[in-house]
């Protein structure tokens, strides 16, 4: 009994650490989306509840938010780059389809960069590499010292 109340508990912390928040903007309508980030006034997104990417519904399933994605494509007058910050959804090892779909806003704009991290809020900086979720680790840390305790 005490070993389903551990796993309970455990469970509950890793479903927090697992619904990922992603900022969500772009730099054409909000220039502190652009290279020079600033959270205030962006947007953060639970992404759990976010609709897919129309680019996926082609699978005919749904694809859980894993990640946060940055894209940087060539900029247009008046402005070096264009950003897209929002949620990814999908293999976080294969991250090719959604790094090479067309944005919306500008299909027509030549990608530079495209990041995928695994981290809450993580889509500030292009090059940021995911670290642990630190809500994972405190999760097993307090399921281990429950155990120990039972």
């Amino acid at each position: 009994m005490r070993f389903l109340l551990v796993l309970a508990v455990f469970s509950a912390f890793l479903a927090t650490a697992w619904s990922i928040k992603c900022y969500q903007c772009d730099s054409m309508t909000q220039p502190q989306c652009n290279e020079y980030f600033s959270p205030k006034g962006i947007e953060q997104s639970e992404c759990d509840d976010d609709d897919m990417p129309a680019y996926l519904t082609k699978y005919g399933q749904r694809f859980e938010a894993t990640g946060c994605l940055t894209k940087i494509h060539e900029g247009i007058e008046g402005h070096r780059y264009f950003i897209r910050r929002a949620c990814y959804f999908g293999d976080l090892e294969n991250t090719r389809e959604a790094c090479e779909t067309d944005d919306p806003y500008l299909p027509y704009a030549d990608l530079i960069d495209c990041e995928v991290c695994s981290e809450d809020l993580c889509n500030t900086d292009v090059g940021q590499q995911s670290k642990p979720t630190w809500y994972t680790i405190a999760a097993f840390v307090i399921a281990l010292i429950f155990a120990r305790m039972w």
